[in-house]
């Protein structure tokens, strides 16, 4: 099933991933892309709704001023952020969270009909079918993204998944998930 889509275009800074959790908290799907993100690329993801947040070298620039085709998209639109009423703090609850569900849900027509249960459970199933009966080793960094991708991977594929470590040198001392797994097993 394909759920409509808000995009988050980021014109810089570190808020753009919070304001797309705060989205999928609203039921809606987000993906987070740059604000350099061509007309066409935008047109092709066909998203019900645009959220621009962030902040380049002049903060005081408007989406429309970084992005001057956006009206065009003829797509709702909502700056989130630096010199806007609605800050990317008020969206965590009250007023805030109420205002960014109501852009989502009335503005953009949104039904609210995605959750993260359903996500996991689609891409699990995904992956079950691509990988068929055979093995498959993932690579885990110790960040995020990796460490998502082995619990999916781990879940779709039971013992057919091996997590190898990457020690990419990045991690602070001790940090290294997979020695820390074997002094709890060792300790107990």
């Amino acid at each position: 099933m394909k759920h409509q889509i808000a995009i988050v275009l980021n014109l810089g800074g570190s808020k753009a991933l919070t304001v797309a959790k705060r989205i999928r908290e609203c039921g809606v799907y987000s993906e987070v892309y740059p604000y350099t993100l061509s007309k066409e690329e935008l047109e092709a993801i066909n998203p019900q709704g645009i959220l621009v947040t962030g902040s380049c070298d002049n903060v005081h620039a408007t989406a429309e001023e970084r992005i001057p085709w956006l009206k065009e998209m003829g797509c709702p639109t909502l700056e989130v952020g630096s010199g806007t009423p609605l800050s990317i703090e008020a969206l965590s609850g009250g007023v805030g969270k109420k205002c960014l569900d109501n852009f989502l849900k009335i503005t953009c027509n949104c039904t609210g009909d995605w959750s993260l249960a359903q996500f996991v459970e689609t891409t699990v199933n995904n992956i079950k079918e691509t990988v068929g009966n055979h093995n498959v080793a993932v690579g885990v960094t110790g960040g995020v993204d990796s460490a998502v991708t082995a619990a999916l991977l781990a879940k779709a594929v039971g013992k057919g998944c091996t997590a190898v470590f990457i020690d990419t040198g990045l991690l602070r001392k001790g940090e290294n998930p997979f020695q820390q797994h074997r002094r709890r097993v060792h300790n107990s």
